[in-house]
């Protein structure tokens, strides 16, 4: 599963992360994705390989691959992403705390659960 979603938004000239793979993946435009990753919308279809824009959606990878391996999924890990309510998190969603830069918290959220802890 971490292959499929990594090798469905990369580059296979570059390996880069292709804004545009990854925003059909999450069913977004280019708009939303640059909001979700806080890249003005210009900069992430005019410079797609820049280090800022790699940086920025490099976390929504991550966490949709590691989402990907405990689902069983690429399909069910963006469902959970884009409308999973969290109870941890005063049930916002996934996408919800990257969008308020807290992407950190749901890989840490994520790595507990296949800890197998919950809380």
């Amino acid at each position: 599963m971490l292959t499929d979603v990594v090798e469905s938004v990369t580059s296979e000239s570059d390996g880069a992360i292709d804004p545009q793979a990854l925003g059909n993946l999450l069913h977004l435009e280019v708009t939303a994705l640059s909001r979700l990753a806080h890249v003005n919308r210009n900069t992430l279809t005019r410079n797609p390989a820049s280090f800022k824009v790699q940086d920025a959606l490099k976390p929504v990878v991550e966490i949709l691959a590691i989402a990907a391996e405990l689902t069983g999924s690429p399909g069910r890990a963006v469902a959970w992403f884009l409308h999973q309510p969290l109870s941890d998190f005063d049930f916002r969603t996934p996408q919800e705390l990257v969008a308020e830069g807290h992407a950190e918290a749901v890989k840490t959220h994520l790595r507990m659960l296949s800890d197998g802890v919950y809380s």
